[in-house]
């Protein structure tokens, strides 16, 4: 009966899968609670969306799973600082650290855009359900795997 399936499933499919699988419970997440994500929520999405393009494409380059990797390091900060803004709300006066991009040349275009996701979700600090704790956990278990498997895997390719 269990002959036909594949022993080893590739990177690639696991990422695909597991990308797909954490995107789709944080959308149904969002809709069970019944409060928009906030803005540090959806750039934990935007980096499983590239992630999930990442996957999509072959992992036979080294520079697609160095790149997965840069991914990975930021969703794991990104998770951190996640935490913190929610454990101590009263300390953190934004959801993300924005002003290093405000002081950038060509500024507009970036106030623009972080305006206008400002006005896309909820503030950080509001009102948040234990299982939030449980997905950012689980999301940072996810990218240190996800940083493990392309460690991995170039190594080998070191090796070959």
């Amino acid at each position: 009966m269990y002959r036909n399936l594949p022993v080893r499933m590739s990177l690639e499919f696991w990422i695909i899968l597991t990308s797909l699988f954490l995107l789709a419970g944080g959308f149904l997440y969002d809709w069970w609670v019944g409060l928009p994500a906030c803005m540090i929520c959806m750039t934990q999405r935007i980096i499983l969306v590239f992630i999930l393009g990442l996957g999509t494409v072959s992992l036979r380059r080294g520079l697609l799973a160095r790149s997965i990797m840069v991914l990975c390091i930021l969703g794991i900060l990104l998770s951190f600082w996640h935490t913190y803004v929610l454990m101590f709300p009263e300390q953190v006066t934004q959801c993300m650290p924005l002003d290093f991009i405000m002081s950038l040349g060509g500024s507009m275009m970036w106030e623009a855009l972080i305006n206008k996701l400002k006005h896309f979700g909820r503030e950080c600090g509001e009102f948040v359900s234990l299982s939030t704790y449980f997905f950012i956990s689980i999301l940072v278990i996810y990218y240190a795997l996800l940083l493990n498997a392309c460690r991995t895997y170039l190594a080998r390719q070191k090796t070959i």
